[in-house]
């Protein structure tokens, strides 16, 4: 489903769409499962994706589909909450090419599909040699009549390649041209995904990513609020990086937009980089306030993120032991066997504010329940953090 103007139709829709859903799945299970899954790249589309998500688990739980379909559920499943959900998904990509393998098919779209996603769960674990060869593998697997936006975004995941080989300027011009050509096929959406790519690959460079945020937000008019939250937030972040007076304010309100649009991860890492922002002026109770806010949050829903906030929570502490618990619970889940490593910044960013890792490490159990002593005021519920 890539046709903008029919997604844009259902999302007039979507009270229709929910009740049409519930009466399949309490009277057709096989149904329910094919709508849900053929719906996916709606979810994601029309920034829902976690919806998605929770109807095609409900479906795969009704339903047992054939393998080539339960390979493409697994697939879906790790989409559509940003490239470091795809690395920490990548046992259930594995698991959706071993189905593949076993039914005997090793090209076509879902396979194609599949070791896209891998290329780009290995690329953001830092494994350059596993991210081409998987790429190769998609490029060869995928037939004709797969679509350009599918290589399209193959080309995107190399541009961000380039950060892992050094040199993120190579990039730049490989993401300007994704977008170009998104924009030619009539997708905003992504045209301006791809603009948002290129900002961050030209802040990462050292460069003034101007001309992109200007060719991003002009794209952006025709985008939905999810995609024009993503070129807020870059904007924010390299607000932030050059220290411009109205860096605060241009991340507060990508934070607010982002909570908006649902993106809860996304909007509570944000909320975690403006409490560091606070702590380094000097602004405890705002750095406490954010820092607590976004520890818990992204403990809910994506603790690896988490540890940055506990970090910073750490560097507030008077209390020495207190302080050392905190500053362990956070190198526990930075560095949790099952979640995403941490790459050369983010870990150098822990060290500056804790120090190096303790030996041993106190157990992920521990390490959660230093987390959740931490929430402001007992539980959150996520599906209401954006009214804050």
């Amino acid at each position: 489903m890539t046709n903008e103007a029919g997604q844009l139709e259902l999302l007039d829709e979507l009270a229709t769409i929910r009740r049409v859903l519930t009466w399949w799945c309490a009277r057709d299970p096989r149904r329910f499962f094919q709508a849900t899954l053929r719906m996916s790249d709606f979810w994601r589309w029309a920034g829902r994706a976690q919806e998605g998500k929770d109807l095609l688990r409900q479906a795969l739980a009704l339903h047992e589909p054939e393998p080539e379909e339960r390979a493409d559920a697994l697939v879906q499943l790790s989409l559509g909450s940003g490239l470091g959900t795809m690395a920490a998904e990548l046992p259930m990509i594995e698991q959706a090419l071993s189905i593949l393998r076993e039914a005997g098919i090793s090209e076509g779209p879902v396979y194609a599909t599949a070791q896209g996603v891998r290329a780009v769960g290995l690329g953001w674990r830092g494994d350059l040699t596993g991210f081409e060869e998987a790429s190769a593998a998609a490029r060869m697997a995928g037939p004709a009549d797969l679509g350009s936006p599918f290589y399209l975004n193959l080309d995107q995941a190399i541009a961000l390649s380039w950060v892992l080989r050094g040199d993120p300027a190579r990039g730049i011009p490989l993401a300007r041209g994704t977008a170009q050509k998104f924009a030619d096929l009539g997708d905003s959406n992504a045209a301006a995904v791809s603009m948002h790519f290129a900002a961050n690959l030209a802040r990462l460079a050292g460069r003034d990513p101007g001309p992109e945020f200007d060719i991003g937000d002009r794209i952006a008019e025709q985008a939905l609020p999810h995609v024009r939250a993503l070129l807020a937030g870059e904007r924010a972040r390299h607000a932030l990086v050059k220290g411009q007076a109205d860096a605060v304010d241009l991340l507060v309100e990508a934070i607010r937009l982002t909570e908006r649009t649902g993106n809860l991860r996304t909007a509570a890492v944000g909320r975690r980089e403006l409490g560091l922002h606070h702590l380094r002026h000097g602004d405890r109770v705002a750095a406490r306030y954010e820092l607590t806010l976004a520890a818990h949050r992204l403990g809910r829903l994506h603790r690896g993120e988490s540890a940055l906030a506990l970090a910073g929570l750490a560097a507030l502490e008077d209390g020495p032991t207190h302080r050392t618990d905190l500053a362990a619970a956070a190198w526990a889940l930075a560095l949790a066997p099952d979640g995403v490593p941490l790459g050369p910044l983010e870990r150098t960013r822990l060290s500056t504010l804790v120090g190096p890792p303790p030996d041993p490490l106190p157990e992920l159990e521990e390490a959660m329940r230093v987390l959740k002593a931490e929430a402001p005021g007992g539980d959150i519920d996520p599906d209401r953090v954006g009214q804050r």
